[in-house]
Parts: C-alpha cells; structure tokens; sequence
C-alpha cells in the first residue's frame, strides 16, 4: 500500500501547488490553477476569489484542467494568460482567459470559450467571492442593468434569498478606498454562501430566475469580463508584511456539547477490537438512520439498539416517514418494546429536504408520549440553506437539526478550511427565526450524502462519491479541531460527527474497501480519533476557544484553566512557527504529524508511538500536524 507524506498530510499522492504571490499596484493576491484569492488592500481583504466554472445540469461542478499557462509577473503588475479544458462526458468545453493586474491597482479578468459538444448546464462563467469578514453589514451601492442605482447592505444574518439581483456594478467601502466591480457579458446577482457553510457572498450568472438547466449547442460560444478598480487615497495604503503567527484565548469558559458518532454504512457489525475502542472514547451517544418505508427496518433497528447497547451509548435515531400514518403506528409498537435509552428523535419525509408541517403535526405529539425522556427534533437532512428557505418552525418540537459538510462549491483544502468559520453564522440564523430554540448539527461529513437540488432524479451520490480520502489524514484531524473551535463559541447543543468505522469514519475496518485511493491500512485509528478522544476525557473541564492572527492557517482549543492543555493544529501546507502564551512555554508537547505511524487497533496505550517535543516560546507545526501540549 502507498503510505507516502502526501498521503498522510491529505489522503492524495499528488503534490499541492503552492500558489503565486502577485501584485497590482497596491493590491497583493495570490494566482493557482486559473484562479486569483485572497485579493487584499493593505491588511483588508477586497474578494475571496474570482474563478470561472461550469456546473452541470446537477449543479455538480465539473473539473477543469488549466494548460498552456503563461504568467509575466513583474515589482507590480502581472499578466497571467491560459487555456483551461472542462471535460467530462457530455461536457466539453473549452476556455482562453487573461488576468491583468495594473500598477493603478486595477485587476481585469477575461474570459471567452467554446462549446464543444452538446450539454446541459446549470452555470456557465464567473463566481466572484466577497469575504464575509469586512463585508458582513457594510453598504453596498448595485448598478442594476437599466441603470438604476440601489443602496443595500451585505447581510449580517444568514440571508436565505439572493441579497442582490440584476447586476451591472457593485460598489462598497474597503480600507478607506471605494472598491468597484463591473461586469458584463452576462447579467449577475449575488447569493449567501455561508447557506452552504462557505466564508462567502458569490456573485455570480446566470440569475436563478431564468429556466435551468440550459441546454448548449455545439459550437456556442461565451465571453465575459470582470474588472475591480479602486479610488481614494491608495497612497495611505501600506503593504501587508510577514507578521509573527500568535494567539489569544477567549475569556468566557464553555463545555463540549453533546458529541456523537453515527453507526457505519459500511460494516454489518463491530468487531470486539473496534467496541473497545469506541468505548474508550467517551461519546455521548450513537447515531443511526431509519427509513420506516423500507423493507426490513425492524431488524436495522434492533442491531443499531444492540450496538448502542454494546457501546454504551444512548441513541439518536433520524427518522425517514413516507406513509405516515401506518408508519408511525408500527414505529410506536416498536419503540415501546426497546432496551435502550432514546434520547434525541430527528423527523423527516421521504425524499424532502425539510421536515413538513404535515408530518411534525402527526407525529410529535405521539412520540412525546411514546418517549416521555427524548427530545424530538425537526429541520434539513441536506443543507442549511434548506432549512433557511423553508424554515421549521413547529411549536412542539425540542431543537432545530441540520447537517455540514465543507464541499458543496469547492473542494481543495484551503476552500475547506474556509468553511470552519462561518458554522457559528448558521447557528446564530437558525435560532434568529426559531425563538432560540436548541441547535444539534446531525451529521458533521466531509462530502454531501445526497444532493436535494438535482434536475435529473438522481440525489443519492454513487458509493465512493461521497467519500473524501482526507478522512484518514491529518488535515481530517486538523479540520474536526478547527469545527469543534469554532462551534465552541456559538453555544450549539449537540453535534454527530461521521461514522464509526470505514471510509466516512473514525477508523479503518477489517476489510478496507477502494484501497487503490483511499490509502488507510487495516484496523488503523485516524488522525482524528486522537482529537476526539483527547477533547471527550476532557468533556467535563471548561474549554476556551482562541482567536489566531491568521485563522485560515490554524486554530485549537485551550482545555481546563487551572492547569491548562493546549490542542493547536496546523491547517496548512506550509511548515508554521506559532507564539505560545507563557503558560505553555517551557512544556513537553505530544505531536501528531507525519512521523507518526498509523497505530492499530487494540494497542494498549492510544497516543503510544506519538513522538514528543520541547515547546518553548514558539511551537514548530509542520505541515497539517497537531500537537498535544
């Protein structure tokens, strides 16, 4: 089995290429594979990115490969021109685009392709990224296309419907400078990303009003421009310099929530090795789905109660009703006989994004009765955004669920941890619009399970489609401390994170499955195990989020106060050298990074094998490490 660095650090033999540092006169921005990010005015960020995509008839975005790539890069300016290929069957189609950046911090982008085939699209052209962080409540002014001029804000809460329609120009505040974007060969409009757990606004065409999918001929073509000017007094405008990498630690004390783990799709029962091991981790309860409309779901419930049982975990159980009323019936009988603690019952449809009115007003009440002790939960089993659209607002219900996932829009590590920010918005939003009611985040994955806005009936994501290889590496580890970081601060009440066991879990099986890409070896623990069993022997002391110079790079957790632990990872593909507060200073630290080897199930000491390091006033993180100080 191929067990190289990379595989390790991301879960992918491929090497990562490092992006360009580039400058238009006061602008600095960073360049890879067509795309330009992180476009700053000084130490204020101006846009996320600019990049150009199409989204097929499923909003799947289809790759692209850039090619014939030329970049003249000067002090401050740059001209960047490529050729970009998007195929995969039926779609072919290709692009010609040149970025120019000008010494009067003017930015150009300019793109002009061609249809070769026949397809179906969703998208087709630019996104433009607006980063919520200086944006979020801050005046903007649209052009609309028949010139008239609109005056509105960048939504603070969650927005559920675009903010903004009918683009031609769009105008805001940045640094003390007036930043502009214009637009043309398509008509544009602007929706919350942050829906979709993205640290974003997209503006973006074609709008949502418009019939979709549209069908493309062969031989159409597409040209579009977008182009970023700034006035004011740029000669005020300092450069951004390398600054030392430190952190603060949050002031008011909270404890873990209610942390799950879900039950594995792909292993039909536990092995003794693998119950030890999640016995040993303190979660608090065992998650399973039950689809009451499928054949043979008395005796997926009764396995699930005896896993639990084995685990010593009370369950949570989402339920998926089609016939309600027949059902609901057969569910209550059920559920009467059970040697097992329900604590948490989440109710959806068949088939439906949102909980309905229908199916909470028959089923509530009886399940109250049915299970005095259990709360019962209602909202999306797909995205945010749904229940943001069609919002839950059932009087009886105990809490409000929905589940995350980082890769709805974009898919390399950097847009991934980008995600990790924006959590506490969709639990601030849901509780905007459920008079406060509790939030539980049920599932936490890495991919989408299911796709509820497809155009062709196919919403179930094929096997291995929604599995992500950084599952078994240590970007998955850092990536679970930077979530559980970040949820620290919005006072959420529950959380089920992945799978026991496989490729959607925290640990490998007996009989790994697509071992050719996803590269973990047998009855080995992840990386993210150590996190969660590190944080759950903890459950019970105060914990601190922090607050980082550059949280896009790393985070962590501070545990306890007296006596203070540190848990800090390294989201990046760079090596990080990172100021520690004197209570940390002078401690040993157990690190989690390439030299440590995958430990096996059953070994007797879980952090056995983990070298250890001597932090002084800084801490050296290579690339995706963790450390245990």
């Amino acid at each position: 089995m191929d067990f190289s660095e990379n595989i390790k650090m991301y879960g992918s033999k491929e090497p990562l290429i490092p992006p360009i540092p580039l400058r238009a006169g006061k602008l600095t921005l960073f360049y890879a594979q067509g795309f330009i990010r992180y476009i700053k005015l000084g130490e204020e960020e101006v846009l996320r990115m600019i990049n150009h995509m199409v989204r097929d008839h499923n909003w799947n975005t289809v790759p692209q490969r850039v090619y014939d790539e030329h970049i003249d890069q000067k002090d401050k300016s740059f001209r960047i021109f490529y050729r970009c290929e998007v195929a995969l069957a039926p779609i072919h189609f290709i692009w010609e685009c040149e970025i120019i950046g000008s010494e009067d911090s003017k930015i150009t982008f300019q793109i002009s392709g061609k249809a070769l085939s026949r397809f179906k699209r969703n998208r087709l052209g630019f996104t433009v990224l607006h980063p919520i962080q200086g944006c979020s409540g801050r005046e903007v002014e649209i052009w609309h296309t028949d010139g008239q001029i609109e005056k509105s804000f960048f939504p603070l809460l969650i927005s559920p419907h675009q903010p903004f329609i009918d683009i031609r120009s769009m105008q805001w505040e940045v640094a003390g400078c007036s930043a502009r974007l214009n637009f043309s060969g398509d008509v544009f409009e602007t929706e919350d990303q942050r829906n979709w757990t993205d640290e974003s606004y997209k503006t973006y065409c074609t709008p949502l009003s418009l019939p979709f999918p549209h069908q493309v001929e062969t031989g159409e073509s597409v040209s579009q421009l977008i182009e970023l000017t700034l006035t004011g007094n740029l000669s005020n405008i300092k450069l951004t310099s390398p600054r030392r990498h430190s952190f603060t630690i949050d002031a008011k004390p909270t404890r873990l929530p209610k942390i799950g783990i879900g039950k594995s799709s792909e292993v039909d029962k536990l092995t003794t090795d693998e119950i030890a091991a999640l016995r040993n981790m303190s979660f608090d309860h065992y998650q399973a789905d039950l689809k009451l409309y499928q054949k043979g779901w008395q005796t997926d419930l009764e396995n699930t109660v005896a896993e639990a049982r084995e685990l010593g975990l009370s369950l949570e159980l989402s339920v998926f009703f089609d016939d309600i009323d027949n059902e609901l019936e057969s569910f209550v009988a059920m559920l009467s006989g059970l040697d097992c603690e329900v604590t948490m019952v989440n109710l959806f449809d068949r088939n439906k994004p949102t909980s309905s009115e229908k199916l909470l007003n028959k089923t509530v009440s009886m399940l109250k009765i049915t299970l005095s002790d259990c709360q019962i939960g209602a909202g999306s089993n797909a995205f945010f955004t749904e229940l943001n659209r069609q919002r839950v607002t059932h009087s009886e219900i105990d809490y409000l669920v929905y589940p995350i996932n980082p890769q709805v829009h974009a898919f390399d590590n950097s847009s991934l941890v980008e995600t990790l920010n924006t959590l506490p918005y969709t639990v601030q939003t849901a509780q905007s619009f459920s008079s406060n009611k509790p939030v539980h985040i049920s599932p936490v994955t890495l991919k989408m399970p299911w796709n509820p806005n497809t155009t062709a009936g196919d919403n179930f994501l094929s096997e291995g489609k929604d599995v992500d290889p950084r599952q078994m590496s240590l970007f998955g580890a850092g990536w679970v401390l930077g979530c559980l970081q970040n949820l620290l601060r919005s006072e959420v009440e529950a959380i089920t994170f992945f799978e026991t066991v496989g490729l959607k879990g925290i640990m490998q099986s007996n009989k790994p499955r697509h071992s050719q890409w996803f590269h973990a070896p047998k009855r080995s623990i992840y990386p993210m195990y150590y996190v969660f069993r590190y944080l759950l022997e903890h459950k019970q002391s105060d914990l601190f989020s922090i607050k980082t110079s550059d949280p896009l790079r790393f985070g962590g957790i501070v545990v306890g106060e007296a006596k203070p632990h540190l848990v800090l990872s390294n989201f990046s593909s760079q090596p990080l050298s990172i100021q520690v507060p004197i209570e940390f200073q002078n401690c040993q630290g157990i690190i989690l990074d390439t030299n440590s080897r995958y430990q096996q199930l059953g070994s007797p000491e879980w952090m056995d094998g983990l070298p250890q390091i001597q932090v002084y006033h800084e801490v050296q993180l290579s690339p995706f490490a963790t450390i245990f100080i």
